[in-house]
């Protein structure tokens, strides 16, 4: 009986299993980022979303959408004539977040950051228009900055990861 040269079915699975194996855990261990840096790309990511969510969500209700910040957390509100209330729970999104306490949220420009604490500092209006912002989030310890989120008063808004140089 004559040898046969080469690999058998077997073998060559097991070669597949292995490298796809290998494969996942690099873009598994790559594909995330480590700490403070990933909760807060995650962060900024989904506060970018709700915004555009608010834009659309403004225009179908043709009503106000606020967006208040606070050095803790950050909350949407809708208006009801003069006043700003919590949104119902029919929207079933979550309408409000936390900050990390390691984080420093900086609002830019200041004057956004004075208004009362019941008021929301950003503004959506139905026709799309936003209050021009700057929201900056910064490591408290390193000073690093993680994200930054701007409008320039409409749709799209920017978000940057990390240091900006």
């Amino acid at each position: 009986m004559n040898a046969s040269k080469g690999f058998t079915l077997l073998e060559m699975l097991l070669v597949l299993v292995v490298i796809a194996l290998s494969a996942s855990t690099v873009m598994l261990t790559t594909g995330q980022l480590n700490g403070s840096q990933g909760k807060a790309a995650k962060t900024g990511e989904q506060l970018n979303v709700m915004i555009e969510y608010a834009a659309d969500w403004a225009t179908m209700e043709n009503r106000l959408i606020g967006l208040r910040i606070q050095d803790t957390d950050w909350q949407f509100v809708v208006s009801e004539g003069n006043e700003w209330q919590e949104p119902d729970t029919q929207y079933r999104l979550p309408s409000k977040g936390g900050w990390d306490e390691s984080w420093h949220i900086r609002l830019l420009p200041a004057s956004l950051k004075q208004r009362s604490s019941r008021s929301p500092q950003i503004i959506v209006t139905p026709d799309g228009e936003i209050t021009p912002f700057t929201l900056q989030v910064e490591d408290r310890d390193s000073g690093k900055t993680l994200f930054t989120l701007t409008s320039q008063g409409g749709l799209p808004l920017l978000l940057s990861s990390g240091e900006q140089r």
